[in-house]
This record gives C-alpha cells, sequence and structure tokens, in this order.
C-alpha cells in the first residue's frame, strides 16, 4: 500500500484513535502535512515491517510520527524512518523529534532512522536552537501530570541512527530495556551500518 501526502492538526496521513491497531507492511507513507505527526498520530498500536515512512512535515511534535502516552508503536525489521521534519517559527514552543517522538510505548527493532531535523525559531537570535531529538525523542508528555513516579519504558533493541547530530532525546526520568531485559537511563543505540 502507498499514502502520499495529507493534511491535518493530527495525523498528516493516519490517525489512529483508541484501540485501533494498524499493521503497515511491504507499505509507504510519505509526505503528510501536521501539527503532530506528520504522517501518522496513534494513540493506539502501530505495527510496521518491511515499510518507509518519510517526507513528514509536523510543526511542533514528531515529523514523521506521534505516539501519545497511550499509544503504541513497534517498528520492525525492514522498517524505514527517513527526513522528517519538525520546524517552528516565531513562537515559544520547544519542537521534539524530527523523525519520532514518542510518550507512549516505541519498540524499535531492527528499524533505520535518519535525516531528521527538529529547530525552532525565535527570531533572528535564536535562528535553529530549541529542538530536541532531530531523528526520535521519547519522553514524558506532560512532565507536571507524572506526579505518581512512574516513567515510561521505551524498547530500543537495534536502532540504526544515519549520522551524528541531535540524534536521541531522552526525557527526564524515562529510560529504555534492552533485550536481555536491563534497564538503562539512556539509550545505546548502534550508529551507522
Amino acid at each position: 500500500s502507498t499514502i502520499t501526502g495529507g493534511e491535518a492538526k493530527l495525523g498528516g496521513a493516519i490517525y489512529a484513535s483508541n484501540l485501533a491497531k494498524v499493521n503497515l507492511t511491504n507499505s509507504v507513507v510519505e509526505n503528510g502535512t501536521a501539527v503532530k505527526g506528520g504522517n501518522i498520530y496513534t494513540n493506539a498500536t502501530l505495527t510496521t515491517t518491511n515499510t518507509t515512512i518519510s517526507g513528514g512535515a509536523a510543526m511542533t511534535h514528531g515529523g514523521n510520527i506521534y505516539v501519545t502516552k497511550a499509544g503504541t508503536a513497534n517498528l520492525n525489521a525492514g522498517t524505514e524512518i527517513a527526513d522528517g521534519v519538525v520546524e517552528y517559527v516565531g513562537g515559544t514552543e520547544t519542537v521534539r523529534g524530527g523523525n519520532i517522538c514518542a510518550y507512549g510505548k516505541l519498540n524499535l527493532d531492527g528499524a533505520t532512522v535518519f535525516g531528521g531535523r527538529a529547530t525552532a525559531t525565535y527570531g533572528a537570535s535564536n535562528a535553529g536552537k530549541y529542538g530536541m531529538g532531530g531523528n526520535i525523542f521519547v519522553g514524558k508528555e506532560d512532565t507536571n501530570s507524572h506526579r505518581d513516579g512512574k516513567n515510561e519504558d521505551h524498547i530500543l533493541h537495534t536502532v540504526y541512527l544515519l549520522g551524528e547530530d541531535n540524534q536521541v532525546g531522552l526525557g527526564n526520568g524515562d529510560h529504555h530495556t534492552d533485550k536481555e531485559g536491563h534497564r538503562h537511563d539512556e539509550p545505546e543505540l548502534a550508529r551507522g551500518r
């Protein structure tokens, strides 16, 4: 399947609501535009295999994919997440996740993530500042609402990140778990391929 373009406030190409299950296999999702989740906004379960998600653009969060606190994204072998952009001009928003912004569960195993960019501009003196996670941002949706002390767990098994700059932002107090079940406060990611 191929889904090209689309424009919305949430999920330019695909919006997955509560309890939905979206399975993309041998598919292409590209060039969507939204405030959050340029290509895909998921408040449900998204699973991809041998799928390309690319060229998405968002104003504030998740150029290609935005995962809500209630959502889960399983990005498996053969999945390529590429060239997502989050760019905000003229406000005070801190932008997150050029390719992926995840506040819920993010399970990456064998995915390739590259070419993401997250920048915000608040006037000429601050051009290109205030972006977190050029490729991937994982963290809390609203740190003020997490008073129960619960942290999100993000499963970053094998992630191929191409390039070196501003790759991953991990939210304060969040962690990831490797394949052996060990918990880490910072991602250990394979760079290059």
